[in-house]
């Protein structure tokens, strides 16, 4: 299945790999609570997708539980948990996001934000697996990632292992067409794809969902200059897609 996956862009250095241990060892040891990516625009994330979410959800990949907090607070009555391969409180489990503990058909909504990136292509496809076989059919998928993110301007290399890698762990960068296509083989539908910069979201965010979620205003944000991110809504068809493997029930 990782002809499915898009190819690196043309310029781009090829990081080391980080498999799911590599990805282990690097989360114990270099990031606190506040420090993830995804933990820093938790909130406006919500702002944007809250339409999506239902009755149970699952934040994969919730590193220190910002968006697992959020949600909880902005969704009464929803059962809301958190998953994380190092997680860093209370509020998310530990669980691997390529084998994960929950039975087929759980979830209304599903979060994977600012994680995808950090995966290596056969990691990726496992994960994206178990994303679609833990969602109920009609259920969203939340996935977000740096836009277009130019991976050789934060490349490092190790001085022991003389090894290069992203500073923080980023094994590709995608566009429009190749995050796309990650919903798009795995049988979900796209809801919508949209590239935002929060910090001018942030400063805006007082207009309401009713302007900054239009489409006129998501086309600005892809206009501007510095760091953006794309946002995948994709939806679970009723029926189940046979490349789809399916866990038997305890």
């Amino acid at each position: 299945m990782s002809e499915h996956l898009p190819a690196l862009k043309s310029g781009d250095l090829i990081p080391k790999p980080f498999d799911v241990e590599t990805n282990r060892r690097f989360w114990t040891s270099n990031a606190s609570e506040g420090e993830y990516g995804g933990s820093v625009n938790a909130d406006l994330l919500l702002f944007l997708t809250q339409k999506h979410l239902g009755e149970h959800v699952l934040d994969a990949g919730a590193g220190d539980g910002t968006l697992v907090r959020s949600i909880r607070n902005a969704a009464n009555g929803s059962e809301v948990r958190g998953v994380d391969l190092v997680p860093k409180n209370d509020d998310v489990e530990q669980g691997d996001l390529t084998q994960l503990d929950f039975g087929n058909s759980t979830f209304d909504t599903l979060f994977c934000s600012e994680v995808i990136e950090h995966m290596t292509p056969d990691d990726m496809q496992k994960t994206l697996d178990e994303l679609t076989r833990v969602l109920k059919p009609g259920g969203r998928l939340v996935l977000t990632t740096p836009f277009d993110e130019r991976l050789s301007d934060k490349m490092i290399r190790c001085p022991h292992c003389e090894n290069d890698f992203h500073s923080r762990g980023h094994q590709r960068s995608f566009v429009d067409n190749a995050f796309r296509s990650l919903a798009v083989n795995h049988g979900l539908e796209v809801v919508e794809l949209f590239a935002i910069r929060y910090s001018r979201l942030r400063h805006f965010r007082f207009l309401g969902t009713g302007i900054c979620g239009s489409r006129w205003f998501k086309n600005w944000m892809r206009r501007a200059n510095g760091k953006r991110h794309l946002v995948l809504v994709a939806e679970k068809q009723l029926s189940v897609s046979p490349s789809v493997p399916m866990k038997p029930a305890a």
